[in-house]
């Protein structure tokens, strides 16, 4: 594909599409492991057990991040999967309790010791 800039705005030309598509604000350059990572040091950061949307919000707010709330989702469903980060029930984070989040349920996540051990590599 060759894209062309659009000097009138942030754009560029695709010539398989033949519509200006807009740059991203991170100028493409943040690599989809990149982005993981900026997530997951968030979440080292930050050892709290949240739902995704307020990760999402907190990352906006202190990080600016370019990728959306859906992003984030499947990122710390990969995470979950990997053993990066546990997915936990938030009605035991009354009691102090992290107990493991079951199928169907809207869990919380936090960061696991795998999670930590992956950003020192």
């Amino acid at each position: 594909m060759v894209e062309e800039e659009d000097s009138t705005d942030s754009c560029v030309k695709s010539e398989i599409f033949g519509v200006n598509m807009p740059l991203r604000s991170d100028g493409g350059d943040m690599t989809k492991e990149d982005r993981r990572r900026q997530l997951l040091e968030f979440m080292k950061e930050h050892p709290l057990a949240l739902p995704p949307l307020l990760i999402y919000r907190n990352l906006k707010l202190h990080m600016d991040v370019t990728f959306t709330v859906d992003s984030v989702r499947n990122y710390l469903d990969e995470f979950a999967e990997e053993g990066l980060v546990k997915m936990v029930e938030k009605e035991p984070l009354d009691d102090g309790d992290l107990v493991e989040a079951e199928a169907g349920t809207r869990p919380y996540y936090i960061i696991t010791e795998e999670g930590r051990a992956y950003l020192e590599d």
